[in-house]
Order: C-alpha cells, then structure tokens, then sequence
C-alpha cells in the first residue's frame, strides 16, 4: 500500500458526497410548529452540522486539537461535520474526536427529552 494515501482518498470521497447532497447538510426541512425559512428546496431551517462547522471556524479556527460529544454523534452529526468542514477548507482538521457514553435508567439512554433523569438535589 505504499504511495497510496487511503486517508486522503476518503476525504475526497467525503467532500464530494458533502457538495452533492448540500442541501441536506446545509438545511433541514421544516418541521410543524418549528421557526423556518424559505430556500431552493422548499421551507427550512440551518442544520445543526453546519452550525457546529461554522462555529468552529469562528471561534477555533479550521484546526483544533479535540472536539468531543456523545457516542451517538459519531453518525451523522460528527461525519457531516467533518465533510462540510474540508468541503470549506482542505486543511481542516481535529487532533482527536473523543466521544463519551451515556448514563442509561433502566437500560435507556437517560435524557431530559424522555423524562428519565435525575436531579442533583433528587439524588442528593
């Protein structure tokens, strides 16, 4: 595999699928009830792929050294990311992903959406 660059292959592969589907990486459909905005492709709003890119960039700049988030990020949000990341700038670049579990009630996924948490003060 010498004089092969597997790693660079892949992220050009990424950065075409990325400008190929941009709209769905760059706009979600509109949900009801949710705030929306008129484009191309019909009522939608910023995906949350591109506003973590775009934060990063602001504030980071396009290399920084860790970017981290739960286990369940690691598809679609974090893959996205990086795609509209290198789409934008070919030297963009993490150090290291680090992604963490989760702390599950029951054997499920413990989150406020579900209502299975516990408060400090409830454990307390």
């Amino acid at each position: 595999m010498e004089g092969i660059n597997l790693f660079q292959d892949h992220w050009k592969f990424i950065k075409l699928l990325a400008l190929h589907h941009i709209q769905r990486l760059l706009l979600q459909a509109a949900k009801p009830g949710e705030p929306s905005w008129e484009s191309p492709w019909g009522p939608g709003r910023p995906g949350w792929h591109i506003e973590c890119s775009a934060m990063s960039a602001q504030y980071l700049t396009f290399k920084f050294d860790i970017h981290g988030g739960g286990i369940d990020l690691i598809f679609p949000h974090h893959e996205n990311e990086i795609a509209q990341s290198c789409a934008a700038c070919e030297e963009s670049s993490v150090s290291y992903w680090m992604h963490n579990g989760h702390v599950t009630n029951n054997n499920e996924k413990m989150s406020k959406s579900l209502g299975n948490f516990f408060t400090i003060r409830q454990v307390n």
